[in-house]
């Protein structure tokens, strides 16, 4: 994996595994930094060759430190930890508030009359499954008792999803709906959206192995694991499905099988020797490739006939496997990921300003006007949510990101995690970004002329009010936005050139403003053209002006970032082997464009209004 993410970095496995010894030292010194303990010498010795000589003293000296200091060190120590530099990982021991997993085992006994044998999947083998299989009769009964709970179930193939899904609702009268491969992906849109209807939705959706990927239905609590996948991860994507953020409740895992056949000792394995229903794994899988050729036999129809303490001897070695590789994860690498890949301090501050830009329905309010204006249809959905439809009478041929079906929205982030079929619409949605573009590059709305009865300014008084973006042409791989916004900058001159920018807000103009005859605009625009001309390059040199503390202050905010970036690989790369010369390079070139590109930055004239003071004194 680290091939695929840099393959000059990461050429020789021999050569990471040789870095990986590390790790744990690492962690145990970051652990007593964190706990204010000075680290055991020996741990200190075995990285004096990899990490600065003032840095260790520091870190003899941890337990004189205050938070601020240890933090400080901790940062300098993850560093060295050159993996971390490359791969974000959190895991679910990182992140409070996780739902727990409740796994609860049926057994259930073979009927004499069952053909299909004893295998992981009999039904496959049985034409007249549906009324033999004992799961099918244990699962009619669960469904009648579980009315008002959404319920998810899952199995290997298409082929029993729709029979179990067919016999459901045409034999028991359950409402349920079918999803697997071979829907086209409207069909399973649709499929989804009736699951998680509340009102008039289907209590059950049986799903084939593809439900098991991609597809999030957190709203539900209970799913049933119709049959088990001998691959760990494949078993761990099935259980994602419900247990992931935004899971409200503890997660109910149903597991029926056989009793006696190969279904229960893939059960046991799974719940006993790797623990897979109740905690995520992530080496589930090297787990099983350890362990595959004593497993298999154990998974094929003769598997009843084997010694049940020889299955046990197996358990008791992959439950020692898997504690072993647990430790060394949750105490190596994992917990070194987890620290480097999330700064708390940064994290909060990211929340804080997301939930600050949801507050409130600023958002759907000025798409609300962008949809009116333009000629959009909107038909309300639900709380929150609109479905959206191009009409004839659209202000432009095409609207961005709207195709002629239409789209349903949503403005709610709870129900954007409820429905995977509504778009969830920020600031920061394609639809909104290029709304603005489309907006700024037209000429709809950008003049206007209009009328005020102010006392305090001489009658005919013209004033000119200019509005102002600050553009900086340059290659969106800079993101030099980060660091100059479009700022808007506004500029209110007087005919005569006198600046009442401050004087006259916006909201007070607006809260003024009269209609002004469509005769008499044309009429006053032509006599006043040329001091209109004058007033705008006036008003161009004062907007030029206030444009200039703001290009300067993000081209020290761009220096200071990635300055600091750059001397803490320059460091490292004196250091150690972790940081190659491309990497400088980059930085040092990144640095060397976005000061060239902010030369360039300027104030781009947006919007005109012309007003004229109407007052008549008695």
């Amino acid at each position: 994996r680290l091939r695929l993410l840099d393959p000059v970095r990461y050429d020789d496995l021999d050569t990471f595994k040789a870095e990986q010894q590390n790790f744990r030292t690492l962690n145990d010194l970051v652990t007593a930094l964190q706990n204010g303990e000075t680290p055991p010498e020996q741990a200190l010795s075995s990285i004096e060759t990899i990490v600065d000589k003032d840095l260790i003293s520091q870190i003899r000296s941890a337990s004189q430190l205050n938070e601020d200091e240890r933090s400080e060190v901790i940062r300098h120590l993850l560093d060295y930890h050159g993996t971390g530099r490359v791969l974000l990982r959190n895991t679910r021991a990182a992140i409070e508030n996780f739902p727990s997993r409740k796994p609860v085992a049926y057994p259930l006994q073979m009927p004499e009359n069952y053909l299909g044998g004893a295998g992981l999947n009999p039904e496959l083998n049985n034409p007249e499954w549906i009324t033999n299989d004992p799961r099918v009769n244990w699962l009619e009964t669960f469904l009648q008792s579980m009315k008002r709970e959404k319920i998810l179930i899952i199995c290997a193939s298409a082929a029993t999803a729709l029979e179990l899904e067919r016999h459901l609702h045409l034999d028991i009268g359950i409402r349920s709906t079918a999803f697997h491969e071979g829907l086209s992906i409207l069909e399973r849109d649709r499929a989804a959206a009736y699951f998680s209807d509340d009102e008039s939705g289907a209590q059950v959706m049986i799903c084939s192995e593809i439900g098991s990927e991609g597809r999030n239905f957190q709203f539900a609590h209970h799913l049933i694991l119709f049959d088990l996948p001998t691959n760990p991860d494949l078993l761990e994507q099935r259980i994602g499905r419900l247990d992931r953020i935004g899971q409200t409740e503890d997660i109910n895992i149903h597991i029926p099988y056989i009793a006696t056949t190969a279904q229960e000792y893939l059960y046991r394995w799974y719940q006993e020797g790797l623990g897979a229903f109740e905690q995520s794994f992530s080496a589930g899988h090297s787990v099983f490739e350890k362990f595959e050729a004593e497993l298999l036999p154990w998974l094929s129809e003769s598997s009843a006939s084997r010694d049940e303490q020889a299955f046990v001897a197996l358990l008791e070695k992959t439950a020692a496997h898997t504690g072993a590789l647990k430790d060394e994860l949750e105490h190596g690498r994992d917990h070194l990921l987890e620290m480097n890949s999330c700064n708390l301090d940064e994290a909060g501050e990211i929340i804080d300003a997301i939930r600050d830009s949801e507050k409130g329905s600023l958002c759907a309010e000025y798409m609300g006007l962008v949809f009116d204006n333009y000629g959009v249809e909107q038909d309300y959905h639900s709380e929150n949510s609109w479905v959206i439809r191009p009409t004839e009478q659209m202000l432009n041929e095409e609207f961005p990101h709207l195709s002629e079906e239409g789209k349903t929205i949503t403005f709610g982030r709870a129900q954007a995690l409820k429905r995977e079929d509504m778009e969830f619409v920020t600031w920061e949605h394609p639809i909104v970004t290029d709304s603005m573009e489309m907006i700024l590059d037209s000429e709809v709305g950008n003049c206007s002329i209009g009328a005020i009865k102010l006392k305090a300014l001489p009658a005919g008084t013209v004033l000119l009010e200019t509005f102002y973006s600050m553009t900086c042409s340059a290659p969106r791989r800079l993101h030099l936005e980060r660091y100059l916004p479009a700022t808007p900058i506004r500029v209110l001159l007087e005919i005569n050139g006198k600046e009442l920018t401050e004087v006259l807000k916006h909201t007070q103009l607006n809260s003024l403003r009269e209609h002004l005859k469509r005769s008499s605009r044309f009429a006053i625009v032509k006599k006043i053209k040329p001091q209109l001309e004058k007033l705008i390059k006036q008003s161009d040199a004062v907007a030029s002006k206030r444009a200039e503390p703001l290009i300067d202050t993000a081209r020290l905010e761009m220096q200071s970032e990635l300055g600091e970036e750059l001397e803490r690989l320059r460091y490292l790369k004196a250091k150690s082997n972790t940081v190659r010369d491309s990497e400088i390079a980059f930085f040092e070139s990144r640095i060397e464009q976005a000061n060239q590109h902010f030369v360039n930055a300027k104030p781009e004239l947006q919007a005109i209004r012309v007003i004229v003071n109407t007052y008549q004194p008695n």
